[in-house]
Protein backbone atom coordinates (compact mmCIF):
# COMPACT_ATOMS: atom_id res chain seq x y z
CA UNK A 1 0.00 0.00 0.00
CA UNK A 2 1.60 3.91 -0.61
CA UNK A 3 2.39 5.66 1.92
CA UNK A 4 -0.61 7.89 3.44
CA UNK A 5 1.03 11.59 2.02
CA UNK A 6 1.39 9.85 -1.46
CA UNK A 7 -2.39 8.63 -1.63
CA UNK A 8 -3.32 12.38 -0.39
CA UNK A 9 -1.65 13.60 -3.97
CA UNK A 10 -2.76 11.13 -5.92
CA UNK A 11 -6.27 11.98 -4.86
CA UNK A 12 -5.79 15.46 -5.15
CA UNK A 13 -3.49 15.20 -8.34
CA UNK A 14 -4.28 12.75 -10.35
CA UNK A 15 -3.09 13.88 -13.42
CA UNK A 16 -6.37 13.23 -15.32
CA UNK A 17 -6.39 9.52 -14.44
CA UNK A 18 -8.12 7.86 -12.14
CA UNK A 19 -7.11 4.04 -10.84
CA UNK A 20 -10.49 2.24 -11.26
CA UNK A 21 -8.59 -0.25 -8.39
CA UNK A 22 -8.84 2.01 -5.92
CA UNK A 23 -11.00 2.21 -3.50
CA UNK A 24 -11.91 4.84 -0.76
CA UNK A 25 -13.78 4.89 2.61
CA UNK A 26 -15.35 8.26 2.53
CA UNK A 27 -17.16 9.51 6.16
CA UNK A 28 -19.47 12.33 5.91
CA UNK A 29 -17.94 13.99 9.02
CA UNK A 30 -20.59 17.05 8.87
CA UNK A 31 -23.90 17.05 11.12
CA UNK A 32 -26.26 17.25 8.11
CA UNK A 33 -26.58 15.20 5.04
CA UNK A 34 -24.27 15.30 2.01
CA UNK A 35 -25.71 15.06 -1.57
CA UNK A 36 -23.54 15.03 -4.76
CA UNK A 37 -24.77 13.93 -7.63
CA UNK A 38 -23.63 11.69 -10.09
CA UNK A 39 -24.58 10.91 -13.83
CA UNK A 40 -27.77 13.21 -13.15
CA UNK A 41 -28.57 11.36 -9.90
CA UNK A 42 -28.64 12.39 -6.79
CA UNK A 43 -26.14 10.62 -3.69
CA UNK A 44 -26.81 10.93 -0.35
CA UNK A 45 -24.31 10.54 2.42
CA UNK A 46 -26.16 10.50 5.80
CA UNK A 47 -24.03 12.18 8.70
CA UNK A 48 -20.87 10.49 10.32
CA UNK A 49 -21.80 7.13 7.17
CA UNK A 50 -18.95 5.87 5.79
CA UNK A 51 -19.34 4.25 2.18
CA UNK A 52 -16.78 3.03 -0.43
CA UNK A 53 -16.34 5.08 -3.03
CA UNK A 54 -14.52 4.07 -6.70
CA UNK A 55 -11.64 6.71 -7.34
CA UNK A 56 -12.84 9.12 -9.27
CA UNK A 57 -16.19 9.69 -6.91
CA UNK A 58 -13.96 9.87 -4.28
CA UNK A 59 -11.78 12.99 -5.22
CA UNK A 60 -15.10 14.74 -6.46
CA UNK A 61 -17.28 13.82 -3.16
CA UNK A 62 -13.88 15.10 -1.47
CA UNK A 63 -13.58 18.28 -3.13
CA UNK A 64 -17.13 19.00 -2.85
CA UNK A 65 -17.24 18.53 0.64
CA UNK A 66 -14.21 20.16 1.80
CA UNK A 67 -15.45 22.99 -0.49
CA UNK A 68 -19.01 22.99 1.71
CA UNK A 69 -17.34 22.79 5.36
CA UNK A 70 -15.00 25.45 4.74
CA UNK A 71 -16.91 27.57 3.43
CA UNK A 72 -19.61 27.00 6.19
CA UNK A 73 -17.06 28.12 8.56
CA UNK A 74 -15.91 30.93 6.90
CA UNK A 75 -19.79 32.21 7.12
CA UNK A 76 -20.22 31.27 10.27
CA UNK A 77 -16.93 33.32 11.49
CA UNK A 78 -18.70 36.50 9.55
CA UNK A 79 -22.05 36.25 11.27
CA UNK A 80 -20.43 35.62 14.74
CA UNK A 81 -18.09 38.75 13.86
CA UNK A 82 -21.39 40.89 13.11
CA UNK A 83 -22.76 39.85 16.31
CA UNK A 84 -20.39 40.87 18.09
CA UNK A 85 -19.37 44.40 16.39
CA UNK A 86 -23.02 45.35 15.14
CA UNK A 87 -22.03 48.62 14.76
CA UNK A 88 -19.46 47.89 11.80
CA UNK A 89 -19.78 48.59 8.02
CA UNK A 90 -22.01 45.83 6.32
CA UNK A 91 -19.45 44.04 4.09
CA UNK A 92 -16.49 45.27 6.14
CA UNK A 93 -15.36 42.16 7.16
CA UNK A 94 -14.33 38.62 5.47
CA UNK A 95 -13.07 35.74 7.39
CA UNK A 96 -9.82 34.43 6.75
CA UNK A 97 -10.85 31.75 6.71
CA UNK A 98 -12.74 31.81 3.48
CA UNK A 99 -9.43 33.14 2.17
CA UNK A 100 -8.19 29.52 2.96
CA UNK A 101 -10.23 27.59 0.88
CA UNK A 102 -7.66 27.45 -1.84
CA UNK A 103 -4.66 26.61 0.42
CA UNK A 104 -4.04 22.52 -0.04
CA UNK A 105 -2.72 22.69 4.03
CA UNK A 106 -5.89 24.03 5.35
CA UNK A 107 -8.06 21.75 3.36
CA UNK A 108 -5.82 18.75 4.42
CA UNK A 109 -6.80 19.32 7.71
CA UNK A 110 -10.57 17.97 6.75
CA UNK A 111 -9.42 15.58 3.63
CA UNK A 112 -7.57 13.43 6.24
CA UNK A 113 -10.40 12.76 8.49
CA UNK A 114 -12.65 12.45 5.15
CA UNK A 115 -11.17 10.12 3.08
CA UNK A 116 -8.93 6.86 3.80
CA UNK A 117 -7.79 4.78 1.03
CA UNK A 118 -8.85 1.27 1.65
CA UNK A 119 -6.42 -1.55 1.04
CA UNK A 120 -6.54 -3.27 -2.54
CA UNK A 121 -7.15 -7.05 -2.62
CA UNK A 122 -5.11 -8.84 -4.70
CA UNK A 123 -7.54 -11.10 -5.84
CA UNK A 124 -10.75 -10.14 -6.62
CA UNK A 125 -9.99 -6.61 -7.81
CA UNK A 126 -10.62 -7.08 -11.93
CA UNK A 127 -13.48 -9.14 -10.62
CA UNK A 128 -14.75 -6.00 -8.93
CA UNK A 129 -14.08 -3.73 -11.51
CA UNK A 130 -15.86 -5.94 -13.95
CA UNK A 131 -19.09 -5.88 -11.34
CA UNK A 132 -19.10 -2.21 -11.38
CA UNK A 133 -18.74 -1.35 -14.61
CA UNK A 134 -21.25 -4.08 -15.97
CA UNK A 135 -23.85 -2.54 -13.23
CA UNK A 136 -23.30 0.55 -14.43
CA UNK A 137 -23.63 -0.53 -18.31
CA UNK A 138 -27.14 -2.11 -17.31
CA UNK A 139 -28.31 0.95 -14.94
CA UNK A 140 -27.58 2.98 -18.37
CA UNK A 141 -29.29 0.08 -20.55
CA UNK A 142 -32.20 -0.17 -17.89
CA UNK A 143 -32.79 3.46 -18.34
CA UNK A 144 -33.23 3.62 -21.82
CA UNK A 145 -36.49 4.67 -23.51
CA UNK A 146 -37.64 1.68 -25.80
CA UNK A 147 -38.01 2.54 -29.34
CA UNK A 148 -41.15 2.88 -31.08
CA UNK A 149 -39.76 3.64 -34.50
CA UNK A 150 -41.03 0.82 -37.15
CA UNK A 151 -37.75 -1.23 -38.53
CA UNK A 152 -37.11 -0.67 -41.86
CA UNK A 153 -34.88 -3.36 -43.69
CA UNK A 154 -33.44 -2.33 -47.31
CA UNK A 155 -34.63 -3.72 -50.43
CA UNK A 156 -31.44 -5.09 -50.91
CA UNK A 157 -31.22 -7.61 -47.82
CA UNK A 158 -34.81 -8.61 -49.25
CA UNK A 159 -34.40 -12.57 -50.80
CA UNK A 160 -36.61 -13.56 -53.85
CA UNK A 161 -38.06 -12.08 -56.90
CA UNK A 162 -39.85 -9.02 -57.65
CA UNK A 163 -38.95 -8.16 -54.13
CA UNK A 164 -41.07 -11.22 -52.58
CA UNK A 165 -40.30 -11.28 -48.52
CA UNK A 166 -38.99 -14.34 -47.51
CA UNK A 167 -41.54 -16.97 -46.32
CA UNK A 168 -40.44 -16.31 -42.67
CA UNK A 169 -42.01 -12.71 -43.28
CA UNK A 170 -44.74 -13.84 -44.95
CA UNK A 171 -47.42 -12.22 -43.03
CA UNK A 172 -45.53 -8.66 -42.63
CA UNK A 173 -46.94 -6.06 -45.26
CA UNK A 174 -45.34 -3.45 -46.83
Amino acid sequence: MLHNMAIKDDILHPEGLFNPAFRFAFTNITEEDFTSYWGGKPITIKPKQTVKLRHHLAVKFLKELVDKIMQGEAKLDEVNFYKSNPNSAPNSYRSPKGLSLGVPAARKVYEDQIIKQLPSEEEGVEFEILKSEFREQLERDLSQQVSTAPVSVPAAQLSGTNNKLPSEFAEVTR
